[in-house]
């Protein structure tokens, strides 16, 4: 066993050196929300901190550095960038199997779990198939890492038997090098996370394999344990989500600021997009100002209340 304590400074120094910016490393019980707490094993993180277990059955501080990569990784591989509306695209039948009883107002990962008749279920099969697709891109951006994880690999996988293991620990045990037969009722499912390396894959790749290797997953598990999962209304991926919308309503607004910016320079003007604002085309001086005005107020009034709501939420 290692404590989190011991690595803090050294872990916020590495991860302060791979991302260009400072995270607070803390551990779950200092997660600070006022909407839901993290277990104590929990790896997640927060718009500035990363959360790692203050105890950790583990080689050696190598896993620490392994999992706080991982997190990192979510963000560079657009984890949190998910938008429901995408994934119906990418994957038709999502729209018709759409819970009409889900409130509109929940998170995109919520909305997209909710189209599967186990909702807890999907979410641990969608959470397997991109932490493995996260692994692939840090293997190949960061292949210093790949020592500290085939050494808590190794270590994770103590033998067992598919007797005390569920399907999807079993793959997931198969797909860090264990025991083949641990995994020989998702055939299909250790197939996708072998080829999850594939640097051309994105969110929601992984979001189409979760639809289509639901149903042999669910019917690996007997009856009973696939009504033991759980999934809260507060979800932390939901929360991050929510998070990244705020930077991409910053976003906007700034390309609105920018038009705004133009208009009144004197140097021509600009008819805003209303679906790409971001790509304004320069007309004749008759530029409705006013309009762009609006645009820009009802960006700043909906950023800050999704940004108040995040800083609810995440603390």
């Amino acid at each position: 066993m290692i404590q989190l304590v011991d690595h803090e400074d050294v872990l916020a120094l590495f991860v302060e050196g791979i991302s260009g910016r400072y995270w607070h490393i803390k551990a779950p019980e200092e997660f600070a929300s006022r909407k839901f707490e993290l277990e104590t094993d929990t790896v997640g993180q927060s718009p500035d901190s990363i959360f790692l277990p203050a105890t950790l059955d583990a080689p050696d501080a190598g896993a620490y550095r392994l999992l706080a990569l991982e997190q990192l990784g979510y963000r560079e591989c657009g984890t949190y960038r998910f938008a429901m509306d995408v994934a119906i695209e990418r994957v038709p039948e999502l729209l018709e199997a759409r819970n009409p009883q889900i409130d509109s107002r929940m998170g995109d990962f919520g909305q997209f779990y909710g189209c599967f008749d186990v909702p807890g279920l999907a979410r641990d099969l969608f959470g397997l198939l991109e932490l493995a697709r996260v692994h692939g891109h840090l293997m190949r951006v960061y292949p210093g890492i790949v020592r500290h994880r085939q050494r808590y690999f190794e270590h994770q996988r103590s033998p067992q038997t598919d007797s005390v293991i569920t399907p999807l620990e079993g793959a997931r045990i198969h797909w860090m090098g264990g025991m083949r037969q641990l995994a020989i009722r998702t055939p299909r499912l250790n197939a996708e996370l072998q080829m999850a390396t594939d640097k051309t894959l994105d969110v929601y790749a992984s979001a189409e394999r979760t639809w289509q290797l639901y149903g042999e997953l669910k019917a690996a598990y007997p009856s009973t344990e696939v009504d033991a999962f759980q999934i809260n209304d507060d979800d932390l991926t939901d929360w991050l989500r929510k998070e990244e919308r705020v930077a991409e309503l910053d976003a906007q607004l700034d390309d609105v600021k920018g038009m705004l910016a133009l208009a009144t320079s004197g140097e021509g003007t600009v008819e805003a997009d209303a679906q790409t604002l971001g790509e304004g085309v320069v007309r004749e001086p008759d530029l409705d100002i006013v309009a762009l005005n609006e645009q820009r107020d009802a960006l700043a009034r909906k950023a800050a209340l999704e940004r108040a709501a995040v800083n609810y939420g995440l603390g």
